[in-house]
C-alpha cells in the first residue's frame, strides 16, 4: 500500500507567542503588564526598523509518532511531551498554537491508488481541548500561513480532492485528481499541486496552480514527477510567492524546475560549472529554503560522501533568475535534514546525524 501518511512539516510564521508552547509551568510568576505613558510630540517618531527574530515552533521528524516532540525557537532546543498522542503530525501554528495530526498513524488505504489515510484533528494547546475534523480518509493536511484555515487531501472511492476547510468551518472543493505533492503559498492566496502519471488520472500530469478565492487553477508546468520522490516532497515557493520549483526524480539526470506561478514561464535549475568537482553540487534537492530578502537558498541536497549514504549537506547557492543558476555554492555543515527557519534569511534549524535538532548560522 502506498503510504503518504506521517510526514513532518514545521509550519513557521513570523510572529511571537504570549505565552510558551506547552503553557506556563507550576509556579511560575505572571508576566508583568507594562505601563505605557503617552507623552506630547512636536513632530513624529521616525519608524524604527524590527530585527527578525527567532520564530517558533513544535518540530516532529516523519519517522516519528507518539508524543515526544521538539519545542524550537529562541534558546536551546527543547524535548516536551505532547499532551495528545500524535500518530502522523502535520504541522503547528505559533500564531493560534495549535497543532493540526492525526491521532491514529495510518494501517489502510482508500481511494482509487489504495493510499494511505487516517482521521484529522486539532489540538489547542492553550485551551488544552481536541476537535476530530474527520475520522478517517484523510491523506494529508497542512494548515495555512494565518495558523486558522488549512487544506488537506480526501480520498474518495472515485479520486483524491484537493479541500480548504476556513476557521468558522466552511469546507470547499478546489481541486479533484491530485496526487500528493502540494503545498500552499506563503500569501495562503493559491495551493500549488501535482497531477502525477502512475496514479489513476483522469486529467493530463503536470503542475498545477489553484487560487483559494475562488477554486480557478491553472496549469503552470508540464513537469510530470511520475510518481518518483520521498512522502516529504512539496512544490518550493518563493517568499513573495511569485515563483514555485518542484524537484523531479523520475529521469537518471535529477532535476529541479523553477516555474512562474502564473504560468508565464519556467526554467531548470543548473549548478555553476565552477562547482562541479564539489561532491555536494546536485540538482538533486528535495529540500530549500529562500531568503525572504535576497535571491538566495539554503538547500538539503539528496547526496552523502558516502557509498552507502550518510549525512547529506547544507548548502548555500545565490541564485541568478535570468540564467537559473545556482552558483557561489558554499557547504556549511553535514547533516540529516533541514527542519526550517529559526531566524529566517539569519539561521536555520536542521536535524543532526544524532537525530538532536541545532541551529546553523548563515552566511
Amino acid at each position: 500500500m502506498p503510504s503518504r501518511a506521517g510526514f513532518s512539516l514545521a509550519l513557521i510564521a513570523g510572529m511571537s507567542m504570549a505565552c510558551s508552547l506547552l503553557g506556563r509551568s507550576a509556579g511560575s510568576e505572571p508576566p508583568l503588564t507594562p505601563i505605557v505613558v503617552e507623552t506630547a510630540s512636536a513632530t513624529p517618531s521616525a519608524p524604527v526598523a524590527t530585527e527578525p527574530a527567532s520564530l517558533p515552533t513544535l518540530y516532529l521528524p516523519y519517522t516519528s509518532g507518539g508524543r515526544q516532540a521538539w519545542q524550537l525557537g529562541p534558546g536551546a532546543p527543547l524535548q516536551v511531551d505532547l499532551p495528545v498522542e500524535v500518530g502522523s503530525f502535520y504541522g503547528f501554528s505559533p500564531l493560534t498554537n495549535r497543532m493540526l495530526y492525526a491521532a491514529a498513524f495510518s494501517d489502510h488505504g482508500a481511494g482509487p491508488d489504495n493510499i494511505a489515510v487516517s482521521d484529522l484533528a486539532i489540538y489547542d494547546l492553550a485551551a488544552g481541548t481536541s476537535e476530530t475534523l474527520f475520522s478517517d480518509d484523510v491523506v494529508e493536511a497542512l494548515w495555512a500561513p494565518n495558523g486558522a484555515d488549512l487544506a488537506y487531501i480526501l480520498a474518495t472511492a472515485q479520486t483524491y480532492e484537493l479541500r480548504w476547510r476556513s476557521e468558522s468551518g466552511e469546507d470547499r472543493l478546489l481541486a479533484r485528481d491530485v496526487t500528493f505533492n502540494w503545498s500552499i503559498a506563503p500569501s495562503g492566496e493559491a495551493v500549488a499541486f501535482t497531477r502525477e502519471s502512475r496514479y489513476s488520472l483522469t486529467q493530463d500530469p503536470g503542475l498545477f496552480i489553484v487560487r483559494v478565492a475562488d477554486g480557478v487553477e491553472i496549469k503552470v508546468s508540464d513537469s510530470d514527477a511520475q510518481g518518483y520522490g520521498s512522502v516529504s516532497d512539496q512544490p518550493l515557493w518563493s517568499p513573495d510567492s511569485r515563483w514555485v520549483a518542484l524537484p523531479l526524480w523520475a529521469t537518471p539526470d535529477p532535476r529541479l524546475s523553477l516555474t512562474h506561478a502564473d504560468g508565464s514561464g519556467s526554467l531548470q535549475l543548473t549548478i555553476d560549472p565552477a562547482d562541479a568537482g564539489e561532491w555536494w553540487a546536485t540538482a538533486a534537492i528535495p529540500n530549500f529554503l529562500w531568503y525572504p530578502d535576497r535571491d538566495r537558498l539554503v538547500a538539503a541536497p539528496a547526496t552523502s560522501q558516502g557509498e552507502m549514504g550518510g549525512p547529506s549537506p547544507l548548502v548555500v547557492y545565490d541564485l541568478d533568475l535570468d540564467r537559473g543558476l545556482l552558483e557561489n555554492g558554499r557547504m556549511l555543515a553535514e547533516i540529516t535534514a533541514l527542519i526550517g527557519w529559526d531566524v529566517p534569511g539569519r539561521s536555520v534549524w536542521v536535524l543532526s546525524f544524532e537525530g538532536v535538532p541545532e541551529r546553523v548560522v548563515l552566511p
